[in-house]
């Protein structure tokens, strides 16, 4: 009995060696490594505008005589890497980079993997080789280090991919974890504007608000065919005559696409003048943003409807295409409003949109400053220093006084709803 008893003993302790050896020395040596280096790169500012993802840094004290220099993924599972390009300057010893100019630009999130992933700063050398002509490729990787103050970043990417993507830090570097979805999000933001008591532009019998309604359910009628998910700010029950469409308190129009992490908002609108002449419609965008999408519209509307764009000359970009951020008079204008009010000022600048559902909609990458100052006199956006938001563009519709461009929005709902909802479904992929 006792030499059986002894003998179980010795198997037990060999079964416990031999599980401590396979987990704490053979499975780690089977997972793939990467030497990193142990200077990393500081980063200043990180973002996601629509469905991008922006960062931007420095990296001190490095050797600046390299080729190239890319930002990676690297799956510690699997041991892939995947590259991306980057903007970078050298400054002697000192490299500063980010991933794009246009802040609807830089990696696109959702056709990302599902995984967990590291990001690196990638050094490409070429290095002579000894007693030879021949020169030698080597890579240096870099750590990141987050010296924002967004510790923790959450994106959902379209329903079509249905991912849900953190980005956050570890011990040593940037990570960003990408897993299946199953938190209720949407894709598009419709904004019919006006509603209540507010009616906003008439021309020919018709207001505004009924106009933009109409547009905005024949749009969504059309996304939602493609399995696009779309949320309406307001829908024909959901204001009376005697009601205000509240803007930034929760549930407010320039906080919905937050509250239900829209990758994009499209906001309707229609205008009249006094001259019945003046015509055209126009796409209003955020500033610093690639306007190929914006173009895309413009160019469809155009075909599709017979549409004109409008001929102001203020503030456009290219045909068809407007941005407007404060100008400093208009920043000092604003100042004099509030203070005639005796609000507190807010922090406005040649950032800001001047435009609020582009501005509060896009949180730090528009400049929204509607914050806690004033409350009571104009509500609280607790996302305006969001670092997600939604790509917004303001589609003006044309003019409900003019009548050709009347007799378009009017009569020819169909094909103009169909032209803006095939640019979207071509821009989202589906």
């Amino acid at each position: 009995m006792k030499k059986i008893i002894i003998i179980l003993i010795i198997l037990a302790i060999l079964g416990g060696g031999g599980y401590y050896y396979y987990q704490n020395v053979y499975l780690p040596a089977q997972k793939p490594t990467l030497e990193v280096e142990k200077n990393s790169a500081q980063i200043s500012k990180y973002y996601i505008y629509g469905t991008h993802l922006n960062l931007e840094g420095e990296i001190k004290k490095i050797n600046a005589n390299f080729e190239d220099l890319d930002l990676v993924m690297w799956n510690a599972k699997t041991g892939k890497l995947k590259k991306f390009e980057i903007n970078y300057k050298k400054n002697v010893n000192n490299v500063n980079f980010n991933i794009s100019d246009e802040i609807n630009n830089g990696i696109y999130l959702d056709n990302i993997a599902k995984g967990n992933y590291r990001l690196y700063l990638r050094f490409k050398y070429e290095e002579s080789k000894k007693d030879s002509d021949k020169k030698e490729t080597t890579y240096k990787y870099y750590p990141l280090d987050n010296t924002t103050t967004y510790d923790e970043t959450t994106y959902y990417t379209t329903s079509k991919q249905n991912k849900k993507i953190t980005i956050s830090q570890n011990k040593t570097t940037m990570t960003v974890k990408i897993k299946d979805n199953t938190d209720d999000v949407y894709d598009v933001v419709l904004d019919p504007s006006c509603g209540g008591v507010d009616k906003g532009a008439t021309g020919n019998g018709v207001y505004e608000s009924d106009i933009t309604l109409e547009m905005a359910n024949k749009v969504k009628e059309k996304l939602e065919s493609k399995d696009i998910k779309v949320k309406l700010t307001r829908t024909e029950d959901s204001l009376s005559d005697s009601d205000y469409f509240d803007e930034y308190n929760d549930g407010g129009r320039a906080v919905i696409s937050h509250e239900v992490k829209a990758k994009y908002l499209f906001s309707f609108q229609a205008s009249s003048s006094t001259n019945p002449t003046i015509n055209g419609f126009s796409i209003n965008t955020a500033a610093n943003i690639n306007y190929d999408f914006s173009a895309k519209l413009v160019e469809n509307i155009v075909a599709k409807t017979n549409l004109k764009t409008t001929t102001s000359t203020s503030h456009r970009i290219d045909y068809g295409i407007y941005t407007h951020n404060f100008t400093e008079s208009e920043i000092a204008e604003n100042m004099a409003y509030y203070d005639e009010r005796g609000y507190k000022p807010y922090n406005v600048t040649t950032d800001s949109n001047y435009l609020y559902m582009i501005r509060e909609t896009g949180g730090i990458m528009t400049g929204a400053y509607v914050d806690d100052s004033n409350p009571e006199q104009v509500g609280v956006n607790k996302y305006y220093n969001s670092n997600v938001g939604a790509e917004a563009y303001i589609i003006d519709l044309g003019y409900l006084t003019n009548q050709t461009d009347f007799n378009i929005i009017t009569h020819n709902q169909d094909v103009y709803a169909e032209a803006i909802a095939d640019t979207i479904i071509e821009e989202l992929k589906y």
